[in-house]
């Protein structure tokens, strides 16, 4: 334990990226022991835009669907289909399970494996890249059928939709059931845990951290892709997430490094940045409260450099390091 505190102390950045996957770690083994999300769409959830040839029978048990009206048209230009109004869903693996009853005639039924009624699908308007799902075919052959639905790990749909596309012949869809698969948190627990420690080991390595200065760099880019990660998060709950990243920022602090070892360092930095001079505070203060107030509406999952062009000279100004040698 000693080496480990002199090591973390030796290595704040490190420390930085343990305290993440710790807390990390801690949410996932906190899931484990949650009861399974379980999500029923009964036909009554379904809108219906073609009162002509479908409605959920009397005793709701059923949408039924069947083209035997004459005086009804068929769209051109669009299936005919039936959706949901949307379902709030947590992350997570679901097994779906879809009772339903099809066949080309309903008078006189007759079945075959290669007509298919309709198909079901599930979609999110508001976050389409988090649901992934097969398009289930509704053939003749089957009453229950499943298949699988994952919703991507840190995103918490609110507008889940289940839609139904009819094909032809006599449709009932009884009832949708999405059931989450806790085997899932366990296996996403230890796949986190396998990468944590593969990252982990390969941080530690020597010569992939050149110095502090380098240790410092890639703290701060871990914290520029950490602000966009939780501004797609936040962005659900109707909060904006940015960071501001200042240069060199006349400080107490600051005016001690000028004074120090590195003051050299830091008056040539001054001297070739385009601003030719240190921010003050109150720069800063101004930049934050554009960010953060009203005018910043807009703005989210953004890093704000403020350095007086010191980074812009350091590749294409006079500090690009070829030219201080």
């Amino acid at each position: 334990m000693k080496k480990l505190r002199e090591l973390l102390r030796a290595n704040r950045w490190f420390a930085v990226v343990l305290l993440l996957e710790a807390a990390v770690l801690a949410s996932l083994a906190a899931s484990l022991f949650g009861a399974p999300y379980r999500l029923q769409l009964t036909p009554a959830d379904f809108e219906n835009e073609y009162p002509q040839i479908a409605a959920v029978n009397e005793e709701a048990a059923a949408l039924q669907i069947w083209n035997n009206n004459e005086d009804f048209t068929p769209p051109e230009d669009k299936a005919i289909s039936f959706s949901t109004a949307g379902s709030a869903i947590h992350s997570g693996a679901y097994e779906v399970t879809v009772q339903y009853f099809s066949c080309e005639t309903p008078d006189t039924p007759t079945f075959n494996a290669l007509h298919s009624a309709g198909s079901l699908s599930f979609s999110s308007k508001s976050n389409p890249s988090a649901v992934r799902a097969d398009t289930v075919t509704l053939d003749d052959c089957h009453r229950t059928i499943t298949t699988r639905l994952w919703v991507n790990y840190g995103a918490k749909v609110q507008d889940l939709t289940a839609t139904l596309t009819y094909g032809e012949g006599q449709l009932y869809l009884y009832g949708i059931t999405l059931t989450e698969q806790p085997i899932y948190r366990l296996t996403r627990l230890v796949i986190f845990v396998l990468l944590a420690a593969v990252l982990d080991l390969a941080l530690l390595q020597p010569g992939n951290v050149r110095d502090t200065l380098h240790a410092y760099q890639l703290a701060k880019r871990c914290n520029e892709k950490r602000v966009m990660f939780e501004a797609v998060r936040w962005g659900q709950r109707g909060a904006r997430i940015n960071s501001i990243s200042p240069g060199i920022i006349v400080t107490p602090l600051a005016i001690d490094e000028f004074n120090g070892p590195r003051g050299d360092f830091y008056k040539n930095m001054f001297a070739k940045c385009p601003a030719g001079r240190p921010g003050t505070a109150d720069e800063v203060g101004a930049l934050a409260e554009l960010v953060m107030g009203p005018a910043g509406a807009f703005v989210t999952g953004s890093d704000f450099l403020i350095d007086g062009g010191a980074t812009a000279s350091y590749f294409y100004g006079p500090l690009q390091p070829d030219l201080q040698e």
